[in-house]
């Protein structure tokens, strides 16, 4: 089976739904420090615009804010919010408690660009349970000594789309960091092309519209303990250079 690892102080992101043959370990590192990243399942773009600056009125500039450069490209299946969602996101450093909602935001590629989309996501960590220890026997041996003695837990989500512009076929689904009690990712198992587990099953978006529905699946490894939180570090294309939930993430915390 292939593998892959990173090294302490890159981030483990959307690579998680790759749709590829095969297993990845990824070991854990510091969520909180800088580093390169692993790239995202959609192709690169630069980001055009900065955040947008607090306006004179005092108005939050994450208060609904806008794809990085706003509306959908000509011909595409552009959509108002769903009847009575609302759609203020979460401010910087919002922390909920797991099976509560907090909105976020999730932009694929730039405004203009094929398979352009941007939504705006209700998302909800359900669930942080023990897995099956027996999961360690689907992972090559040099994966399954580094897993000796550790602990599966199955960190389950839900996301509905409040408000969506750009193309039905865009990947909407948030980009969620588990994470120990100091912040630090931890050792995240990938399953490319099916589940390690059926308990822990992935369910993507038939279509990018409002009030669509998803729900999402992580196998993280630790030495025992549960993960303490999930963390949603804002969006690369939607938030820019000035991303403020970088160091001020929404966070869903484990009190089970």
């Amino acid at each position: 089976m292939r593998t892959t690892t990173t090294s302490r102080g890159h981030r483990a992101r959307a690579a998680l739904f790759a749709p590829l043959a095969g297993l990845a370990l990824v070991v854990s590192g510091c969520g909180a420090s800088g580093g390169d990243e692993d790239p995202a399942p959609e192709p690169t773009a630069e980001q055009t615009e900065e955040a947008p600056e607090p306006t004179d009125d005092g108005t939050d500039p994450t208060d609904a804010q806008e794809p990085s450069d706003g509306g959908g490209e000509a011909g595409s299946d552009d959509q108002t919010g769903a009847s009575g969602a609302d759609t203020e996101l979460a401010a910087p450093g919002t922390q909920v408690k797991v099976g509560e909602p907090a909105t976020i935001h999730v932009q694929v590629l730039e405004k203009g660009e094929e398979y352009y989309g941007y939504g705006v996501v209700s998302t909800t960590v359900t669930e942080i349970a023990e897995g099956d220890p027996s999961i360690i026997d689907q992972f090559d041996e040099d994966d399954k000594a580094d897993l000796e003695g550790m602990t599966p837990w199955y960190v389950k989500s839900e996301h509905e789309i409040l408000s969506f512009e750009g193309d039905p076929n865009a990947d909407m689904t948030p980009s969620l960091e588990v994470q120990d009690a100091q912040g630090n990712r931890v050792t995240v198992g990938i399953s490319f092309g099916g589940n390690l587990d059926d308990a822990c099953d992935l369910q993507l978006f038939d279509e990018a519209k409002p009030g669509a529905t998803a729900s999402t699946c992580t196998v993280v490894f630790t030495d025992g303990e549960a993960p303490a939180q999930v963390a949603w570090e804002g969006d690369d294309k939607a938030d820019g250079d000035d991303n403020p939930y970088e160091d001020e993430p929404v966070v869903w915390v484990n009190e089970g």
